[in-house]
């Protein structure tokens, strides 16, 4: 038996390992597209199964992604809806729990899963999820592994989202292209970057840098991230004939926000709205490209 990844999978089928017999492909970590499974069914000729929980209730649906996107509960686990929010119970899981994602509930035994409760992004009063992009963005043919990302909002600057996807033999204007036929318009990335490879861990997942902040005592430590960023960048679209400007942008580890520090200084208790966390954004110098046509 298999225990893999989405991300493994996609890894093996472009690869040419060949694997020893296998009985069953077990894939969890996130939603497994149709084609994908197919295609790894018809290479290797095992069934892949899916297996959907959280941490909360532990594993708790499972299915077979090439026969239906429905997912089936397991034995002895019942669903409850109530005041918009789904709960299973049963079996393994004594008292009632909460799913952390969001579902549809098609009958006693079945669900649709829609996407995480706190990748949901809302854009020109349209919803989608960062989970449902990052599926879309995967499925065009070519790309190989792909990311969304929603930017926190700063002042009065408009939030776009941006995408990273690792497609060899693609450009940027043939992913849009592809991606607009599959979601809302409103929802294409603005940038969108073509990367090498996106920095996964172990299962499969990118996680976040994480936090070292006490916003109690309005303090941090400087333990976590990079001290350093160093790397080599080619514009894949530069045209000596044209002007152009280039600067890099990073994401500064999470610090206490000037709340945090308001409410130690004057010993206040903030309210749960008030953010007490900040990531600060840095910029570099540009650097200014003129054609030496223009350069006098």
């Amino acid at each position: 038996m298999l225990i893999s990844t989405p991300v493994h999978l996609r890894a093996l089928l472009a690869s040419e390992i060949e694997l020893p017999p296998l009985r069953l492909v077990v894939c969890a970590t996130a939603p497994l597209g149709a084609d994908i499974a197919m295609l790894f069914e018809g290479r290797f000729g095992v069934e892949v199964h899916e297996v959907y929980g959280f941490t909360e209730a532990g594993m708790v649906a499972t299915r077979r992604t090439v026969s239906e996107p429905r997912w089936w509960l397991l034995p002895g686990l019942k669903m409850h809806e109530s005041e918009g929010s789904v709960t299973v119970s049963g079996g393994h899981v004594p008292a009632p729990v909460a799913f952390t994602d969001l579902i549809e509930v098609n009958d006693a035994e079945h669900f649709m899963l829609l996407g995480r409760s706190g990748d949901l992004v809302n854009i020109a009063g349209k919803r989608t999820s960062i989970s449902y992009l990052e599926h879309q963005l995967s499925g065009i043919e070519g790309v190989d592994d792909a990311a969304f990302f929603m930017p926190d909002e700063t002042g009065n600057d408009v939030t776009r989202l941006m995408a990273f996807a690792v497609a060899p033999g693609l450009d940027r204007e043939q992913l849009l292209k592809a991606l607009a036929q599959r979601v809302d318009p409103v929802f294409l990335p603005r940038p969108l970057y073509l990367v090498d490879r996106l920095p996964r861990n172990s299962t499969g997942k990118l996680p976040p840098v994480g936090s070292t902040v006490d916003a109690k005592t309005a303090t941090w430590t400087n333990t976590i991230g990079d001290p350093e960023l160093i790397g080599v960048w080619k514009d894949p679209e530069f045209n000596p004939k044209h002007e152009a400007v280039y600067y890099a942008r990073v994401i500064e580890i999470p610090t206490p926000r000037w709340t945090a520090y308001e409410a130690r200084r004057f010993n206040v208790q903030m309210s749960k709205d008030v953010p007490m966390v900040t990531q600060e954004r840095a910029y570099t110098s540009p650097i200014w490209y003129t054609p030496p046509s223009r350069a006098d």
